[in-house]
């Protein structure tokens, strides 16, 4: 009776879980039902002077069709706030610095990053100094926001989920939140604090001869650091620090930005220029960027938008197609700074090596959700915020960072005035005002003309940094204004440039001084030039061609590693992991699809090999810091060893390399053994390289998609670039892709994945992920009367 009335007790409880579960589950299915916008049928709202149309293609793609301008800003604010509202209201939240309010504890790092940059601050200041008529679009697209705000806290909408479960308050939508999120995008993309400081311990660590294996070279091609310089500080390392705001957003990759190019319409169908472009983003669920068409007044613009911000990044309007690209500037400089520690020395107070200065000293209170609020003391100097606190010792310093992203500007301005340009002249002349982020755009015409720009605040320096902390006490390292705009790299079409390419490739820079470049491996430019000539060789280039093109992985420089590494040790004797590995690579092709055995055995063998070559050598810590870096490049590194093999500051002789790359074969047949089994035919490049859609916004009980088998890798046109530091999970890739034929701007493809929409049990969710998968875009139409999927009419409230 007694074992009866336990058992008896044990199936109530079950039950009752079961009961538990079913209803949160009917619930959770409830919140996704009723958060699903609105999209056919007449609604009534108030701030628009004439009705606009809202148009929806079945790629999930929205038509914002108005009258006048003002009203299509609106239409832009009230369709991405019913697409994108979570989204929107949480990178509000990461520009702010306010994500702890509803994550609790776990918030408080990005928080705290946000409040030290200063980014609302610097948003908020910027749109006082705002003129027209950048004013009214913003003032437009909020009013278009918080009408649809107004739906939801009129129960005439559902919440998001986000909103209705995860406990994201639903706040209104100021101005001023699109500059905070074009701040928090900016820094995401160019801020490089976290490579400068294990760069500088890099050079601490191993001299500045052997640590140029990993520096970028300069703006002439030479190796940095200069000279056998030493790091800053004899005695310390630099502070940790991580970049929590960078994967927020989604960018945090080695190839996070973009490639775009342009091909001369004397080799095209169409007889004009043929433009390509995509955005290399984490992926996540919704994707970073949302499309759409902008149609009124003296605005007809077509391409992708940060959901938040008025800003088409990579697009059309019917005369100039345009793609930009991260111009992997260095625009974040750090400083070495001497803070009174001593009780003869004043408190708060630095050292400009004259006399001692007063900090600036601002206190912030963060919300914590479950807790008490956090009181952050930001100081800075002259230079900047200090972004760590002093380090304790002989050489004590702390490092505050100088960033051109609150240098002002008027970017937004400047891409509102492209979106009207006419041609390609007119397209560049509005570049000027470009501040942050720095850009390499590429763009065309319908005229046939075609060029590339670099724009943005990249600031001119007496002495390079070489991109690691400088003294704060010597002025020759502080800024001396913006480059020229005339000084930044530039090209046109015409005779002996029949294509132009921004990708990971270094531009000319006229006027530039040494230090002021990132990484640019090259690598994905050169295929693509690759491409681009084959297409001049045979002409009749189509929109076709251009997806293939975007669509391509092979891997050149695969192939290369493989054929030295294998030359390396053809007489040494391999084993019998080693040798079927060998087999496999020598058999490879060079392509890195889905069910390639050899990309498997080739991407399994470069991170043994890259563990092998460097992690003794810079020990554990430094190994993973410098992995986990958005520019390691371990592949890079890998080609540089082999180059410099058998020159006097080789990384290692013959003798070592080979060694390595016995070893590095005999892991990686081990490893794929472990992660796929140990039968060669279940190795495939998809089964061992996935992606997985995360949350966007991390509110309890959000749901990722996928896992996806995903083809390419970080060295390939199709960018999937796997993290060094985690392998093989992708963590950015090419998932928004333009295709446009000057000829036929109507007609130009776009790709989106996962999809249009963040509301769960939509088809929008993920209907671009089969065509993803397939490389082919779809029209976003661009004619006067759209034919859709979907037609909502936004009434004036009279």
């Amino acid at each position: 009776m007694r074992l009866g009335g336990w058992g008896a007790l044990a199936l109530l409880l079950v039950v009752a879980a079961l009961v538990t579960f079913g209803l949160e589950r009917g619930r959770n299915k409830a919140a996704e039902r009723d958060a699903l916008p609105r999209v056919s049928g007449r609604v009534s709202v108030s701030g628009l002077a004439e009705p606009v149309t809202l148009v929806r293609e079945a790629s999930g793609f929205p038509h914002v069709l108005a009258a006048n301008e003002r009203d299509a800003w609106f239409g832009l604010g009230f369709v991405h706030a019913q697409d994108r509202l979570s989204q929107m209201l949480w990178l509000v939240r990461l520009a702010r610095g306010t994500t702890a309010e509803v994550l609790g504890p776990v918030g408080l790092p990005a928080d705290r990053q946000a409040r030290t940059l200063g980014l609302a601050r610097i948003a908020e200041g910027e749109w006082e100094r705002l003129g027209e008529p950048a004013r009214g679009v913003l003032q437009a697209y909020a009013a278009g926001v918080n009408a649809w705000i107004r739906q939801l806290q009129d129960g005439d909408a559902g919440a998001p989920v986000a909103v209705a479960l995860g406990g994201l308050p639903l706040e209104t939508w100021l101005p001023a939140d699109s500059l905070a999120v074009l701040k928090l995008h900016a820094w995401s993309l160019s801020g490089s604090v976290d490579a400068s400081l294990v760069l500088h311990d890099l050079l601490k660590r191993l001299g500045g001869v052997e640590s140029r294996l990993f520096f970028p070279r300069d703006s002439s091609g030479e190796s940095l650091p200069s000279s056998d310089r030493p790091p800053l500080t004899a005695s310390t390392p630099a502070p940790a620090w991580v970049d929590p705001l960078r994967r927020a957003t989604g960018l945090s990759g080695a190839s996070a930005g973009s490639t775009a190019w342009v091909l001369s319409g004397e080799y095209t169908a169409s007889g004009l220029p043929m433009l390509g472009a995509d955005l290399h983003v984490e992926p996540t669920v919704p994707l970073l960027v949302h499309a759409a068409r902008v149609r009124g007044g003296d605005v007809d613009v077509a391409g992708a938008l940060i959901p938040g911000l008025p800003l088409v990044w990579t697009g059309h309007n019917g005369r100039v197609a345009w793609g930009a690209t991260h111009a992997r500037a260095a625009v974040t400089d750090l400083y070495s700074e001497r803070i009174a520690e001593r009780e003869t020395e004043p408190a708060d107070h630095y050292h400009t090596g004259r006399r001692w200065r007063p900090l600036d000293v601002r206190v912030e209170s963060i919300g914590v959700r479950g807790q008490a609020p956090e009181e952050l003391v930001v100081r800075g100097t002259a230079h900047g915020p200090l972004l760590a606190p002093p380090v304790a010792g002989k050489d004590s310093f702390a490092v505050a960072g100088a960033g051109a992203g609150g240098r002002g500007g008027a970017t937004l301005s400047a891409f509102l005035e492209a979106a009207r340009a006419g041609d390609a002249g007119s397209f560049r002349d509005a570049l000027v005002g470009v501040a942050t982020p720095a850009l390499a755009v590429v763009f065309a015409d319908t005229a046939g003309a075609g060029g590339l720009q670099v724009a943005g605040w990249i600031p001119q320096r007496s002495l390079p940094s070489e991109l690691v902390p400088v003294p704060g006490r010597a002025p020759w390292y502080d800024w001396k204004g913006p480059t020229p705009f005339e000084k930044l790299p530039r090209a046109s079409l015409g005779p002996g440039s029949p294509f132009l390419v921004a990708a990971d490739n270094r531009l000319p820079s006229p006027g530039a001084r040494r230090g002021e470049w990132l990484w640019h491996p090259g690598v994905r430019a050169a295929r693509v030039e690759t491409l681009l000539r084959a297409a001049v060789r045979s002409g009749n280039f189509d929109v076709d061609d251009a997806e293939a093109l975007q669509a391509d992985v092979l891997e050149p420089s695969g192939l290369h590693i493989v054929e030295t590494a294998l030359a390396v040790v053809a007489s040494e004797p391999l084993g019998r992991e080693a040798t079927e590995v060998a087999a496999i690579l020598q058999g490879w092709d060079g392509m890195a699809d889905t069910g390639s055995l050899g990309a498997a055995a080739y991407h399994a063998f470069l991170d043994a090999l890259v563990r092998r070559l460097f992690a003794e050598r810079l020990g554990s810590a430094l190994f993973e810091r410098w992995l986990a870096l958005p520019y390691a490049d371990p592949a890079g590194r890998v080609r540089a060893v082999f180059r410099s093999v058998d020159q006097p500051d080789a990384w290692t002789d013959r003798a070592g390399l080979a060694h390595a790359v016995v070893r590095a074969l005999r892991d990686a047949r081990l490893d794929l053994a472990s992660r796929l089994g140990g039968s060669r035919r279940k190795w495939s490049w998809g089964r061992l390289h996935q992606v997985f859609f995360r949350p966007f916004v991390p509110y309890a009980g959000a749901a990722g998609v996928g896992p996806f088998e995903a083809p390419g890798s970080g060295d390939t046109i199709a960018t999937a670039e796997y993290a060094p530091a985690d392998p093989f999970r992708v963590r950015i890739a090419s998932l928004f892709r333009m295709a446009a034929d000057t000829g036929s701007l109507q007609s130009a493809r776009f790709l989106l994945a996962p999809g249009a929409g963040e509301h769960r049990g939509h088809p929008d969710l993920v209907a671009g992920i089969p065509r993803w998968q397939r490389g082919a875009g779809s029209p976003l139409g661009f004619g006067a009367e759209p034919q859709g999927r979907d037609r909502l009419v936004l009434e004036p409230h009279r």
